[in-house]
């Protein structure tokens, strides 16, 4: 469990304590994560939560995900205390103080993630996304 939060630039501050799994970021009111500024698209990023660490995925949104400066081609592997951001829109990741409600994400089903037997385990996503970590992040 990782704890999600998110400062506007006016300062103000939410929070979300997101479980094990894939979290949809945007403005859609689909979105796991709804996030109001002009400059995120309506599916701009999935979170992905697995035991081994947290990744944030662009969905080939126009503004992108910027951290430490850089544009993030596709996949970046998010450590606690990083700062990211989606539009005018500051993330950064910590251990949750409390628990309080937490939302479970999804399976990721329907991502370059399956295999032809079905859905891959997050043992074998998170060696898939390290394999590609050095071509595809900032």
């Amino acid at each position: 469990m990782i704890e999600l939060l998110i400062e506007d630039p006016r300062g103000n501050m939410i929070t979300h304590q997101l479980g094990e799994g894939r979290h949809t970021l945007g403005k859609s009111p689909n979105s796991d994560v709804i996030l109001m500024d002009p400059y995120v698209s309506r599916y701009h990023a999935d979170f992905l939560v697995t035991p081994t660490g947290m990744f944030i995925i662009d969905m080939n949104s126009k503004n992108g995900i910027w951290s430490e400066g850089k544009r993030v081609k596709k996949i970046l592997k998010i450590n606690h205390g990083v700062i990211f951001t989606l539009g005018k829109l500051q993330l950064q990741t910590r251990i949750p103080r409390y628990k309080l409600y937490v939302r479970e994400g999804r399976k990721p089903i329907n991502t370059p993630f399956e295999d032809d037997d079905g859905l891959l385990s997050s043992e074998q996503i998170d060696k898939a996304l390290m394999k590609d970590l050095p071509k595809l992040t900032v």
